[in-house]
């Protein structure tokens, strides 16, 4: 048997791949599980890592672990061959991806078949909010939608940091319901949550609050390169939701349309509706412009981002 696992949701993939192998474990010895690396795989040891018997036989796992965005042409090359000649009936093989990787190469074409990929997109809407609340009640931490709506905020729907702050929420809780005022206190803004703040308060010409949320972000270890991209990637999804609504897209269709969160989408349809797309048209090339100063070694980052954030207030 062979499965891929893949895509941008890497947390619903590593669940999906730890299910699998607590269930084969919970069967079998452990020497009958192999785990690599795609960077570790050579054309000299692939067959061996395949093809090998355990010195008590049986069922064998094996995991590769991010082979198409890491191992070597000819390991891939080695891999096609080896996958279309047929793996031992006892062998299951999951390719595990973490990383982008290209979808036109052979390899991928061979793995993406029907009932063997499975391509994890990032949750939204109710799919989401049933997940983060299965997580929660896991920990026996009791959370009411109001603030269940709160974390996801702060966390922009990352799954990998809602269990992380879940966990510390239990910890302070003590069995107490989780509050809102408990989660301000723990749960630290995401940098996409404050990318739209920063956003939209330079926007509206509010400067002391956008320099203040640069200076949190530097503080809290973010760089000025980062901050710039994020605010590049910001502003172009302000730019398609204006398209969209100037379209007379409908604001429940703007999820499926864009691929954003729901609850993403829904703050800037709202944010859309303060600013002209001229003017969001404007910031991004004057952003776009101050990217270009650094290459060229006309600006440093923090120059430039100081810069862009002072004339983003006059766009």
């Amino acid at each position: 048997m062979i499965l891929l696992l893949h895509g941008e949701d890497t947390y619903q993939a590593k669940v999906k791949l730890t299910a699998i192998r607590q269930k084969f474990l919970s069967k079998h010895p452990v020497d009958n599980l192999a785990m690599l690396l795609g960077t570790d795989l050579t054309g000299y040891n692939l067959r061996s890592v395949l093809l090998a018997q355990t010195l008590l036989g049986g069922p064998r796992l094996v995991i590769l672990s991010d082979t198409l965005s890491g191992a070597s042409a000819e390991v891939k090359t080695a891999l096609v061959n080896l996958l279309k000649s047929g793996l031992p009936e006892e062998v299951t093989a999951i390719f595990y991806e973490t990383q982008p990787f290209d979808k036109r190469q052979s390899l991928f074409k061979l793995l993406n078949q029907p009932k063997q990929a499975e391509e994890f997109i990032p949750l939204g809407g109710v799919a989401l909010r049933r997940v983060v609340q299965g997580l929660a009640q896991k920990r026996g931490v009791a959370i009411n939608p109001a603030v269940l709506e709160c974390l996801l905020t702060k966390t922009g729907g990352n799954l990998w940091r809602v269990e992380n702050e879940l966990n510390k929420l239990f910890a302070y809780a003590d069995g107490q319901p989780v509050t809102q005022a408990t989660v301000d206190l723990l749960v630290t803004d995401s940098l996409e949550t404050n990318i739209f703040a920063l956003v939209t308060s330079a926007l509206g010409r509010d400067l002391n609050s956008a320099h203040r949320i640069v200076a949190t972000s530097l503080l809290a270890g973010e760089d000025e390169t980062r901050l710039m991209g994020a605010i590049a990637y910001q502003l172009r999804n302000l730019i398609r939701i204006s398209d969209l609504k100037t379209a007379g897209v409908q604001m429940s269709d703007g999820a499926r349309l864009t691929q954003l969160p729901p609850f993403v989408v829904r703050a800037n349809w709202q944010i859309t509706a303060r600013f002209q797309r001229s003017q969001l048209v404007r910031a991004y090339q004057r952003l776009a412009h101050f990217d270009w100063q650094i290459k060229i070694g006309a600006y440093d980052p923090s120059d430039a981002l100081d810069l862009f954030t002072l004339t983003l207030a006059t766009t």
